[in-house]
């Protein structure tokens, strides 16, 4: 008996029933791979294809391909910290999500008494989309070399960019055109004792002024300040009072992770510059694929291409206690 042919024959009727082999998945990622080579083809140079006309975004330009929209995502989780700690959504039109303002009481009552009525009240929070757009310069030679890496190249040069900005509007934006900050949606858990000092006392301060629920996930983000003088404290027996986590990567303080945010402020009068919270309940919302714009013409005379990396993003903290934030004493 032929073992290895019956496997073979069995494996691929599996496959079969499973569509790994199936006319449709072929089709769909020979479809994909047009699809990519005519994105990236006429990135390159100028010339439309048919394969885009069904992509085409809002603003004019063309959906990235799945595989770019990946290598995209991937970088601004490594550069932005938010998107690391944080809960990231896919939308697809606004999103209102109930929030509690206010929770319902507890109460002892005698057997046949009237339960206590003190109703929980809800808010709202809207999670919207704001447009954010990146250009990027490219010289005619550098199109016309085969060697050229464009897909690399508008990674490394528009994402860097895009993810610094939207980590300072998701730190701290004023809402007007930009998502509103999260230290303009949670409450300042505590004020340090000094203007000029952040110091071990304030950090546990802004720990426990956090519900235990939590807590439990919570991490720091901290300036680059309040990290070197973290850093700086000592044990009485010299040991420092943050320390690593048990695979030596990240940093701890009080038992949290530690994360440096270089979007808030340093220590100074009335600032901001610490963050203790469960990010898990900071969403951010991401409105469809990224698009880019080709710009054949507008620096034509200079002998460049114009390439604009855009996206539509919003964030909000969806339960306003699971974030604090420490803020420096005014005077």
């Amino acid at each position: 008996m032929n073992y290895s042919n019956n496997y073979d024959d069995l494996m691929a009727r599996l496959n079969a029933i499973m569509g790994m082999d199936s006319p449709e998945k072929k089709e769909t990622e020979r479809a994909y791979a047009t699809y990519k080579n005519a994105f990236w083809e006429n990135m390159r140079t100028g010339v439309p294809q048919n394969a885009l006309k069904e992509s085409v975004s809002s603003s004019g330009g063309y959906l990235v391909p799945d595989s770019f929209e990946e290598r995209i995502i991937t970088k601004l989780e490594e550069d932005n910290i938010l998107r690391k700690v944080s809960r990231v959504i896919k939308t697809t039109r606004d999103l209102k999500i109930p929030i509690v303002l206010k929770k319902g009481g507890t109460t002892w009552v005698k057997e046949g008494e009237l339960y206590f009525e003190d109703n929980e009240e809800f808010g709202e929070a809207l999670i919207s989309a704001y447009k954010l757009a990146q250009l990027t310069l490219a010289s005619d030679e550098l199109l016309e070399d085969s060697a050229f890496d464009l897909e690399q190249y508008i990674l490394d040069a528009a994402v860097d960019n895009i993810s610094s900005a939207e980590e300072e509007a998701f730190i701290k934006g004023d809402g007007i055109k930009k998502p509103l900050g999260i230290i303009h949606q949670a409450s300042v858990g505590a004020v340090t004792s000094d203007s000029n000092i952040i110091d071990v006392d304030d950090m546990i301060n802004l720990k426990y002024s956090l519900s235990e629920p939590y807590r439990h996930n919570a991490v720091w983000l901290v300036s680059s300040d309040v990290y070197i003088a973290l850093s700086k404290i000592r044990h009485y027996k010299g040991h420092r009072f943050m320390d690593l986590s048990e695979d030596g990567e990240t940093e701890m303080l009080l038992g949290q992770p530690v994360y440096v945010c270089k979007s808030l402020d340093n220590i100074a009068l009335g600032s901001k510059s610490a963050i203790f919270g469960d990010f898990s309940h900071f969403w951010i919302g991401d409105r469809g694929r990224r698009s880019i714009k080709r710009l054949s013409e507008k620096y034509a005379d200079s002998g460049q291409v114009g390439f604009i990396v855009s996206e539509r993003v919003d964030a909000k903290l969806v339960v306003p206690e699971a974030v604090k934030v420490l803020q420096t004493k005014a005077e």
